[in-house]
């Protein structure tokens, strides 16, 4: 509609177009409001969930101790060219990711060397490795080259990736880095413990005899279960990891840390500050020591998430991994 105002042409919006604008900003506005109300509820119920978990049930402990090696710009050039070759000899990894809850930037990839038993027989220690993409090198460095192989050396087609959850979309969101966007993601072989581990759970505990839905099915999950140790009851539901380590191991696998600043640097080594008086090396933190603690606890959460997926796969075993392709 054209009108005419103070002799110039003006464009007028008719006001039927206007009350729409408006009306789709409130519905908008509400949603937002719908969303940030549900995630509040959302993580209040997690909260209480850690909570009771917390208080009845013992820390995760892992299946054996573990040793963590944080590659970053202070990475040793030799333990990059140690890890490579553990890499080479290591045939599965679980692998877990943290997204920086302030950037919203993909942050850690965390990465179990995971050796069964009948092939390291005399191993004591499982090794873990945390990529802190956020603090890497520039391209030009050969330092920089070497950790390029390493990832080149832990993410080949020939190697299995054991995942809670869908594994190929969370290393694709890494693909931003510039270190990252040789991966072949799509080719890689993930195995989602998940889903393994539904099935594995539904066909060892099966319904009570006393449950209405032994007649019909004793395996899969239904509404009107009424067994207490089939904590899910919808087909549709997946197994949070948390529950499964507290079903299987009635231990308690903290999660009120997974959002958090993944991106601000966990290795306390980028916080060393060197000074040489010509003689001595003085090495000083800038950390307090309560920001040493945080990220203690934060390197331990992370490290717990993948040493919780392989406690599971030892538990399930092998055969049934591979059984269900």
């Amino acid at each position: 509609m054209v009108m005419l105002i103070n002799e110039e042409i003006v464009m007028a919006v008719p006001l039927l177009n206007v009350l729409n604008v408006q009306e789709r900003k409130k519905k908008i506005k509400q949603k937002t409001s719908q969303q940030r109300y549900s995630n509040w509820q959302r993580n209040q119920n997690k909260r209480r969930v850690d909570q009771q978990l917390n208080d009845t049930l013992p820390i995760f402990t892992s299946h054996k101790p573990y040793q963590v090696f944080f590659i970053n710009y202070m990475s040793s050039f030799f333990t990059i060219l140690r890890l490579i070759e553990c890499a080479r000899q290591t045939t599965y990894f679980t692998i877990d990711t943290e997204n920086d809850d302030r950037s919203h930037r993909p942050a850690l990839i965390q990465i179990e060397l995971v050796q069964f038993e009948e092939q390291t027989a005399t191993a004591t220690t499982t090794t873990v490795v945390i990529f802190e993409m956020c603090h890497l090198l520039s391209r030009k460095t050969l330092k920089y080259q070497r950790i390029q192989q390493l990832l080149s050396t832990i993410f080949n087609p020939s190697k299995t990736f054991l995942t809670w959850g869908d594994g190929e979309n969370e290393l694709s969101k890494f693909k931003i880095y510039q270190l990252f966007q040789s991966i072949p993601v799509a080719s890689l072989q993930f195995k989602n413990v998940q889903n393994l581990f539904k099935n594995w759970y539904n066909n060892t505990y099966k319904h009570n005899f006393n449950c209405c839905m032994t007649a019909f099915n004793d395996i899969d999950d239904d509404p009107y279960c009424t067994c207490a140790h089939r904590p899910y009851k919808d087909p549709s539901n997946t197994w949070s990891l948390q529950k499964a380590v507290a079903m299987i191991f009635q231990q308690f696998l903290d999660k009120s840390l997974t959002r958090n600043n993944w991106g601000q640097g966990l290795d306390n080594r980028l916080y060393h500050k060197i000074q040489f008086d010509g003689i001595n090396y003085n090495v000083t933190s800038i950390l307090t020591r309560e920001q040493e603690q945080i990220r203690l606890q934060l390197v331990k959460y992370a490290v717990h998430d993948c040493l919780a997926v392989t406690k599971l796969v030892l538990k399930i075993g092998r055969d049934h991994l591979f059984k269900h392709q």
